[in-house]
């Protein structure tokens, strides 16, 4: 038994250019029964929105210009979106947003003055490995 054939392209119509998605469209467009025509053909021949306003309108469909208004400002707005997150996002951004620089000075540093500060003595370190062959 052999085994399944696996499509690793995409679908024919996604791999269509413009022309012929035009001759293949007016005769799908008669055959369509959605309510939004536009999403439609987006979805169909996977284009994005502005490109499947243009081709209908080529097609000579009529779309609602309040619509096609609607859907520039939406394409715009979402351009300026991407724009500023992408934007906030970077790591010039982030280095910008941080303006306050905290110093951590090592712990053997605290433990000097400390014991300066206490009159405890020099401060010498404990060498925990030299007790009678033992270690840690």
């Amino acid at each position: 038994m052999s085994k399944k054939k696996r499509h690793t392209s995409p679908p024919r119509f996604h791999r269509m250019k413009r022309a012929a998605r035009l001759s293949n469209a007016q005769a799908w467009l008669p055959k369509y029964d959605g309510k939004n025509v536009v999403r439609g053909y987006q979805k169909r021949y996977g284009v994005d929105l502005l490109c499947a306003i243009a081709e209908l309108q080529m097609l000579n469909v009529h779309l609602d210009p309040i619509y096609i208004e609607r859907v520039h400002t939406t394409v715009k707005n979402q351009i300026v979106r991407k724009a500023t997150k992408k934007k906030a996002t970077s790591p010039d951004a982030m280095l910008e947003a941080d303006t306050v620089f905290v110093y951590i000075a090592p712990l053997h540093n605290a433990v000097r003055s400390f014991h300066q500060f206490t009159n405890a003595g020099p401060f010498v370190p404990v060498n925990h490995t030299a007790k009678a062959g033992k270690c840690c």
